[in-house]
C-alpha cells in the first residue's frame, strides 16, 4: 500500500461514522498519548508493559465498557484496551455487525484534515484470530498491512494490544497535530447480530474530522503547544491559521499556529521537539491577522512567515505586510512594509509584488495602489518616509527590497515623475529625463528644535497633546558624538537629537501596546563601546498571570537590536508574586547590570505552579529558591550571565 494513495483517498472521504445513531451524546474526551522508545511495548496480548500508563475509561458496568491507552514511537502507534463484555461475537470474516474497537485518526494535509479508521477485532480462541483492518471513513475495510494485533481473554472480557505502522496514517510526519477518537461496538446476539451499544470518546453527532479533539501528548510538539496555550493564557483561543513548512534546522517540517493575537512555532526538529518560540503580533485580536502564508523569499531553502497585520486605534486603521523568520532560536521581524492607512484625511493603499528568482532571494516590489480623498497639497505627513504607505506623489514610485544575507535592504528604486513639490519649497516642479529627477539646488535644511521634532512625532504617529513624555533623558545612543534625547511617548520609545539624522529625523520604537504597560526606560553603556544601550521594562498579560520583561536594546545604524530579554517579575493578583531586583550601576562611563532574586510572596518551592519556562526567547525568571544573583557581560553580540 502506497501511503500517499491512502492520503489522497482519505482526503476525499471526510464523513466519519463514529457512533451508532442510537448512542447517547456526551462530552468529548481527548485521547492521551505517551511517548515511547523502541521496544518499550511488546505486542503479546498482555498489558503488563502498560502497568505504568494511566488508561482512560469509557462507559460503565460489566457490558460494553472499556479502558484505553495509546503510545507512539518513531515508527508507529501502540494501542492497548481492556474491554468488559458479557459475550463477544466474532466470525471468521469480520464485518460491521460484530464486536470491534474502532480507532479514528485525522492529520493535517495540504487541503485540510485527512482521516483513517483502524478496525481492531479481538480473536476467539479456537475459532478466529485477531485482525486489524483499515478504511477511509465510510469506506470498506481492508487489511492493515504491517499491523500486529493480539488479544488475551480475562474474566469478564478481554485485553487487546495492537501496533499500527505510521506509514498507514495520512501525513505521518504531522502526527504531533493528530486528532483522534475511539469507539467500542458491542454485539451480543449471534443468531441475529445487531449493534446493541456503541461507546465512544466523542458525541454521536460528530461527523467532521475538524470536530475531533487533538491528542494530548505527554511530550513533544503537541505538549509544547499545550504549554504555550497555558503559559500565555490562550487555552480556549481558536486557531486562526495553521501551516506546515521547513522553517529551520533539519528538513523536518515545523508547525506554525496563529492563536488569538500570537504566533507560535513548534516541531519535531525545533528546539529538540520539546520547546516553542512565540511572537505577540501587536494586534487587538485574531481577526486583525488578515492573511498568512509560508514561502521561502530569502533563497536559503527555509520558509519565512508572511503576514498582513491590521492595527486599529483612535487615529485610524493601518495594515503592514510583514515577514517573520526563525532559525530555531526565537522569531525575528525581518521586514515590515506599510500597505494600508485610513485616517480622517482619507485612505492610502500600497501593493506588494514578489518577483521570484530561479535561484536566490526574491525581489519585493512596493508600489502605490492609489488613494481616496487625499490630496498632495493638503496631505499632512511625510510622503518620503519609508514607514508610511507609498503615495502616488511620493519622490519614489517603486521601492524594491531583497534579502542580502543579514537582512532585507532596499536594493533598487524608481524616481516618480509625478512627485509633488510644495510651491513654498522655493523650487520648480521636477522635470523627468529618462529615469532621473533633476531639481535646482536648495539651501541645506536647518536643524529642527526638540519641540519641533516632538511635534512632528505627534503628527506622524497620531499621538495627542494629552500624552506627556516620560522617562526623559539625554544619552549618546546612536550616530555622532552628541547626546540624543531618549523618552517614552505613550507605549513607544522615541530617539532624536541635533546629531541624529542631521537633526531632522527621529527613531520611533513601539515597546508596548499602551502607556500603562511601559514601566521604565533608562540607559547605560553595557557593551563598552562608548554608546549607551536602552533598557526598558514592559508588563505582559498571560491570562490570569502577568509578567514583567526587561529588554536591553543596542542602536545599530538605523535600527535597534535586542541584546537581552529577561523576565524579572511574575504576578498572580496581589497575593502571589516574585519580583527580581534589577540593578544598573555606572562607574565612570561604563555600566554593569545585575539581577538579584529578590523575595517571593505567596509562592515557595512547593507551591510554585509552573513546571518550567517557555522557550520564547526570553530568559527565565530568577527564582529565590534556585538562584541568588546573575551578573551580565557583553559577549558575541549578546548580554550573557556566565
Amino acid at each position: 500500500m502506497d501511503p500517499r494513495a491512502l492520503s489522497r483517498s482519505a482526503a476525499a472521504l471526510l464523513a466519519l461514522a463514529l457512533v451508532s445513531p442510537s448512542a447517547p451524546a456526551r462530552a468529548q474526551t481527548a485521547l492521551q498519548s505517551q511517548r515511547a522508545s523502541h521496544n518499550t511495548f511488546r505486542v503479546d496480548g498482555s498489558l503488563r508493559d502498560w502497568s505504568s500508563v494511566a488508561m482512560q475509561s469509557f462507559g460503565s458496568g460489566d457490558d460494553a465498557s472499556f479502558e484505553f491507552a495509546m503510545a507512539q514511537d518513531a515508527e508507529g502507534l501502540y494501542v492497548a484496551a481492556r474491554v468488559r463484555d458479557e459475550r463477544m461475537i466474532r466470525t471468521r470474516r469480520p464485518g460491521n455487525r460484530e464486536d470491534v474497537l474502532v480507532l479514528t485518526l485525522a492529520t493535517p494535509g495540504e487541503r485540510g484534515l485527512e482521516a483513517v479508521e483502524f478496525w481492531l477485532y479481538a480473536g476467539e480462541e479456537g475459532s478466529s484470530a485477531a485482525v486489524a483492518l483499515m478504511a477511509e471513513p465510510g469506506g470498506r475495510p481492508r487489511p492493515a498491512r504491517g499491523a500486529r494485533i493480539l488479544e488475551a481473554a480475562v474474566p469478564g472480557g478481554y485485553e487487546l494490544e495492537a501496533y499500527l505502522p505510521l506509514a498507514l496514517v495520512p501525513n505521518p510526519a504531522r502526527t504531533s497535530a493528530m486528532r483522534a477518537a475511539v469507539r467500542l461496538v458491542d454485539v451480543d446476539v449471534a443468531t441475529n447480530p445487531t449493534v446493541e451499544a456503541t461507546v465512544s470518546s466523542v458525541p454521536s453527532d460528530v461527523t467532521d474530522p475538524t470536530q475531533l479533539p487533538e491528542v494530548h501528548a505527554s511530550s513533544g510538539p503537541a505538549s509544547a503547544v499545550a504549554a504555550f496555550r497555558r503559559d500565555q493564557g490562550l487555552a480556549n483561543a481558536p486557531v486562526r491559521f495553521e501551516f506546515w513548512g521547513d522553517l529551520a534546522g533539519d528538513e523536518r517540517e515545523e508547525r506554525v499556529l496563529i492563536v488569538g493575537s500570537a504566533l507560535v512555532v513548534v516541531g519535531e526538529g525545533y528546539r529538540d521537539g520539546r520547546g516553542y518560540d512565540f511572537e505577540r503580533l501587536g494586534v487587538r485580536g485574531a481577526e486583525d491577522v488578515q492573511r498568512a502564508r509560508l514561502e521561502d523569499i530569502t533563497g536559503d531553502g527555509k520558509a519565512e512567515i508572511i503576514l498582513r497585520l491590521r492595527e486599529r486605534d483612535r487615529a485610524g486603521i493601518r495594515a503592514n505586510w510583514v515577514v517573520l523568520g526563525t532559525r530555531g532560536e526565537g522569531i525575528d521581524e525581518l521586514l515590515s512594509v506599510p500597505v494600508f492607512e485610513r485616517t480622517r484625511q482619507g485612505i492610502a493603499r500600497a501593493r506588494v509584488e514578489l518577483r521570484r528568482q530561479r535561484r536566490g532571494a526574491a525581489f519585493i516590489d512596493v508600489r502605490s495602489d492609489g488613494v481616496e480623498r487625499l490630496d498632495p497639497a493638503t496631505y499632512r505627513g511625510d510622503a518620503s518616509d519609508e514607514q508610511s504607505v507609498l503615495l502616488p506623489w511620493a519622490p519614489l514610485r517603486l521601492r524594491t527590497y531583497q534579502w542580502t544575507g543579514s537582512g532585507f535592504a532596499m536594493v533598487a528604486s524608481e524616481p516618480n515623475p509625478n512627485a509633488y513639490v510644495p510651491p513654498t519649497a522655493g523650487v520648480e516642479r521636477p522635470q523627468t529625463q529618462s529615469t532621473q529627477v533633476t531639481r535646482p539646488a536648495a539651501d541645506p535644511p536647518r536643524t529642527m528644535s526638540d519641540d519641533e521634532i516632538l511635534a512632528r512625532v505627534r503628527t506622524d504617529r497620531h499621538v495627542g497633546a494629552s500624552v506627556s513624555p516620560r522617562f526623559r533623558t539625554r544619552a549618546d545612543v546612536a550616530e555622532g558624538r552628541e547626546a540624543e534625547q531618549v523618552l517614552a511617548l505613550g507605549g513607544a520609545i522615541v530617539i532624536y537629537g541635533p546629531g541624529f539624522q542631521s537633526g531632522r529625523g527621529y527613531f520611533y520604537f513601539e515597546a508596548a501596546s499602551q502607556e500603562s504597560e511601559l514601566l521604565s526606560v533608562q540607559t547605560g553603556d553595557l557593551t563598552g563601546d562608548g554608546k549607551h544601550e536602552i533598557l526598558f521594562t514592559v508588563r505582559q498579560n498571560l491570562g490570569e498571570f502577568q509578567r514583567d520583561i526587561l529588554t536591553v536594546l543596542q542602536f545599530s545604524g538605523s535600527s535597534i537590536q535586542p541584546i537581552l530579554r529577561v523576565e524579572v517579575a511574575r504576578y498572580h493578583g496581589d497575593a502571589e508574586r516574585i519580583v527580581n531586583q534589577v540593578q544598573l550601576r555606572t562607574r565612570g562611563r561604563a555600566a554593569t547590570l545585575s539581577i538579584a532574586a529578590g523575595e517571593a510572596r505567596g509562592w515557595d518551592q512547593t507551591t510554585w505552579p509552573f513546571s518550567g519556562f517557555a522557550d520564547d526567547g526570553i530568559a527565565p525568571l530568577l527564582l529565590p529558591w534556585a538562584e541568588s544573583t546573575r551578573r551580565y557581560r557583553f559577549s558575541d553580540g549578546r548580554l550573557v550571565s556566565p
